[in-house]
Parts: structure tokens; C-alpha cells; sequence
């Protein structure tokens, strides 16, 4: 995506934010041309839509993990009491990574319940499997869910 595309994207969601997060918190949305487009709760879900749309195939789209408010208000606190520069840029990087994080705790708890494997895991967070494996090793968690119990309703 040109940087130009990317500023605009840039304007356009820090004039949304709020609206953003009211609707859609913790889902992955796509926007084109200053519109939510597509609304799912994974981002494989939201490409997997993207894909086979007519509309949008051959388009380029900001995709984004929504965070919730909470976490929102957090960063913005975190930020105001560091006294961090308004570097909207950074701190929009910033949100996307911490919804990325939120996703990744979600889909880590189903993983670790033996609800989804692990290629499963990294499909829907847009990551291959090796990538997968240093995103948890990173934050210290198990990469193998052996031995977990699958989920039975009613448990």
C-alpha cells in the first residue's frame, strides 16, 4: 500500500476511533475508502471475505484488530503520564498492536483448551506457524497444547 493510502487510512480511523471501538470491539474490520467493509471476529475470517468478494478481491484494505475501550483509555493514560508527544502515527500503532495482543490472548485460551491446533491458531492471526511459535515464546507460553482437554458443553 502506497504511504499516501496509508495517511489517508491514518486520518480516517483517527477521526472514527471512537465510533470504531463503540461497534466493533475486539473484531478485525476491514476498511476501503472510508467505510467498515467487512466485520468478523478473526482475521482469517475477514481475508477468507475479502477473497471472495468481487468487490473488494482486487482492492487494497486496512485491516485492523479493534481494541475495547478499556484497554484504549489504558494506553491513552500510559501515554498522557509518560508525556508522550501527540505522534498520532505511533500511537495508532500502538492500539493495533494492543488488539493484536487481545486477539492473541482469545485464540491462546481455545489453543490451550484443545479447542483449535495450532495452524488454526496462526491462520487467524495472519502469522505462519514458525512465526506463531516465536510470538509465544516470546510472551513465554506453551506451544503445544498436549494434554489439554477439549471443551464439552456443559463443563
Amino acid at each position: 500500500m502506497e504511504a499516501s493510502q496509508l495517511q489517508k487510512y491514518d486520518e480516517w480511523l483517527t477521526e472514527h476511533l471512537d465510533e470504531i471501538v463503540a461497534q466493533y470491539p475486539v473484531k478485525v474490520i476491514a476498511i476501503h475508502e472510508g467505510k467498515v467493509v467487512i466485520v468478523g471476529d478473526f482475521e482469517g475470517e475477514v481475508y477468507s471475505q475479502i477473497r471472495v468478494c468481487p468487490r473488494y478481491a482486487t482492492k487494497e484494505m486496512l485491516k485492523v484488530v479493534v481494541p475495547v475501550k478499556e484497554e484504549i483509555l489504558r494506553a491513552t493514560e500510559r501515554r498522557k503520564a509518560s508525556g508522550m508527544g501527540e505522534d498520532i502515527a505511533q500511537f495508532l500503532s500502538e492500539l493495533i498492536d494492543m488488539g493484536f495482543e487481545h486477539r492473541l490472548q482469545q485464540l491462546y485460551r481455545r489453543f490451550e483448551a484443545g479447542e483449535i491446533s495450532l495452524g488454526y491458531f496462526a491462520k487467524e492471526l495472519g502469522l505462519s506457524v514458525c512465526d506463531l511459535y516465536a510470538s509465544l515464546e516470546q510472551r513465554g507460553l506453551p506451544s503445544s497444547n498436549i494434554g489439554a482437554r477439549p471443551s464439552v458443553d456443559g463443563d
